[in-house]
């Protein structure tokens, strides 16, 4: 072979025995991984029920979110999170837990209710943002804000009207 000519590409095929292998080997790893979230997920929501009066918790499409940011947003545990607080707040009866609709949460101003913030994916960059009634807003303190709101009762129909 000479040294204008390009290598041959090697394509492994991997018998049964090598899958096997390799699946033994990959199988455990994410069992410890699924139980350490799933035992991180455990402390952090007895500590937030623990710690809390009232819990608002964003209500997102979690199907959407995967479908369009893929699997390792939903490999998080946001929703097993969710499950958790939610079956420990009432099992308490001292906390309680709230998931409101909370729309357009990051765009719309916590303090005159205008949908003034960055719209579209490329905007999912953008931290912080200026509304047209001059408040500097933080993407998720913002987003916090709203949904706090919403939980008490707030709409954004409401918001929107003012």
């Amino acid at each position: 072979m000479s040294d204008n000519e390009a290598a041959p590409i090697q394509i492994w095929i991997l018998g049964d025995n090598e899958q096997d292998g390799l699946s033994r080997l990959w199988f455990p790893i994410q069992e410890r991984i699924s139980n350490r979230r799933k035992d991180r997920n455990h402390k952090l929501s007895s500590r937030l029920v623990s710690e809390n009066t009232f819990i608002a918790f964003s209500k997102d499409p979690i199907k959407a979110i995967k479908r369009r940011f893929g699997k390792s947003v939903t490999s998080s545990g946001h929703n097993q999170l969710r499950l958790m607080i939610s079956y420990k707040a009432s099992r308490t009866g001292d906390t309680i837990y709230v998931e409101p609709e909370s729309r357009y949460s990051t765009q719309m101003c916590s303090n005159c209710g205008l949908l003034s913030g960055p719209t579209g994916l490329s905007a999912l960059k953008v931290r912080q943002w200026r509304c047209d009634c001059g408040s500097l807003h933080d993407r998720d303190i913002n987003a916090a804000l709203n949904t706090l709101h919403a939980a008490l009762g707030g709409s954004v129909e409401r918001l929107i009207a003012v």
